[in-house]
This record gives structure tokens, sequence and C-alpha cells, in this order.
């Protein structure tokens, strides 16, 4: 409870100071006469009734919906309230209304930029991706090489009646008893960022206690963490979480 009423007094805050900023603008741009802790008003009344009208109005109609019928409301007060603050004509008011919200949509824009951080794929990563492929590669090959020797002496050796040798495939060891208790450590570091929903390629911002990375589902990159280079997979991505595979440890991640 306590965490959804700071989210929302957070919203609040912000929203009433991008709109005051953008009416403030607008105003001085076009020089009309204005009362400054009455702009400020308007634009918390305004900002608190967009707030409220969408918390309550999404539970019944949903997302869409319930803007349609709340921004024609939160405009016919916050039009009022500029009418009285400004004393201007009605074009002049609608205007910095109109370009005011524009401003205040481009506001936000930033502060969600700023928020989740650079989401390009660096070329340095994509040369790590195919580092890894190599190495891989070159350690599977050398497996499949050493199980083929393997299984000549062993023929040998029986055709000889000598013993045969221990198995030498890595495979075949013991897993250490501590990686999955590893694996839940590195991934208590992990913390999903932001969230990118469509319908052909959803994808999630990860960020590892040490670099950010954006991952697709069904796609597998190796993530720098405090522990050092660790496979991670995205099996899939909801509205608020993420569900990873690290190191064959299936993790879930929630955006709070």
């Amino acid at each position: 409870m306590f965490e959804n009423i700071l989210a929302f007094s957070i919203e609040f805050v912000v929203q009433t100071v991008f709109l005051t900023v953008g009416l403030w603008i607008m105003i001085k741009i076009q020089k009309l006469d204005y009362n400054f802790l009455g702009l400020l008003g308007s634009a918390a009344l305004a900002s608190g009734l967009e707030t409220i009208l969408d918390t309550t109005l999404d539970h019944f109609f949903g997302i869409y919906l319930s803007s349609s019928i709340s921004t024609p409301i939160v405009g016919t007060v916050l039009y009022v309230c500029i009418v009285k603050v400004t004393r201007a004509d009605s074009v002049d008011v609608v205007f910095t209304i109109a370009v005011g919200y524009a401003l205040m949509f481009g506001m936000n824009l930033w502060l969600l930029g700023s928020l989740m951080g650079d989401l390009r794929p660096s070329a340095r990563d994509d040369l790590e991706g195919e580092n890894d492929a190599i190495e891989m590669g070159v350690e599977s090959q050398a497996a499949t090489e050493t199980n083929e020797t393997l299984a000549l002496v062993q023929a040998t050796n029986k055709a000889q009646g000598r013993p045969a040798p221990a198995s030498t495939d890595p495979a075949s060891k013991p897993k250490e008893p501590g990686a999955a208790e590893l694996t839940r450590e590195i991934a208590k570091i992990f913390s999903l960022k932001g969230v990118i929903q469509s319908a052909n390629k959803p994808m999630a911002t990860i960020y590892t206690g040490v670099k950010t990375y954006t991952i697709a589902v069904g796609e597998t990159l190796s993530m720098e963490t405090a522990k050092g280079k660790t496979p991670v997979r995205c099996e899939g991505v909801g509205e608020n979480l993420v569900v990873l595979t690290v190191a064959g440890e299936r993790v879930t991640l929630f955006l709070w």
C-alpha cells in the first residue's frame, strides 16, 4: 500500500512540474499576464485529477478507453483554470494548453530515456559473443576427439586383455554442490529496469550489477557479473516481469 502511494505521489509531483514548465514557456512566449501560484495550482489540479481518473477508470474500462474519458475532463478543467489565471482569449488559452502538453510529453520521454539508459547493443558485446561461440566450438571439437581416442584405446585394451582407462569426459564429472547456490547469489544482484512489449519480439532490460543488457525472448547472452561471465537466456517477458535461465537455474525478476 505504501509503495503505491509513494509511486502515485512521485508521478503527481513530476507531472505537475513538467506541466507547469510547459505552460510557463508558452505563456512567456505569448507574453500573457499570469500569476505563478495560480499557474502552479492549475497544473497541480490537472495532474492530480488526471492521475485519479486514470487510476479509477483503468479498472473498469482499460487504459485506452479510460484515457479517452479522462482527457476531455482534465482538458476542460485546465482550460477554465488558465482562463482565470491569464485572462487571455480562448484561442491563446487552447494553444497554450495544447503546446504545453506536447512539451510535457517530450519531457516525459526524456526522463524515461534517462532512466532506461543506452539500449543500443555495442559492437564489443557482439565480438565477445562471437569469441564465446568460437571457444565453445573449439571445446566441443576437442571433447569429441578425446572421446573418439578414448573409445579407440578401450577397444585396443579390450582386445589385448588390459583394463579400460578411466573416462576423461568433463560431462561425466560430478557437478560441484555449490553451483546452484552460486547461481542464486548472482541472480540476487540482477534487477529488471524495463520491459518492451512487442507482438514479434518482446525484450527486457537487465542490470547485472556491473552492466546493463537488453535481451529478447529466446536469446542467450554472456553477461558480465560480479562473479564473472555468466550465460543468461530469456525465457519469457510479461507486463512487469521477465523469466530468465541463469547458468541453468530459472530466475524470475519483477519490475518494481
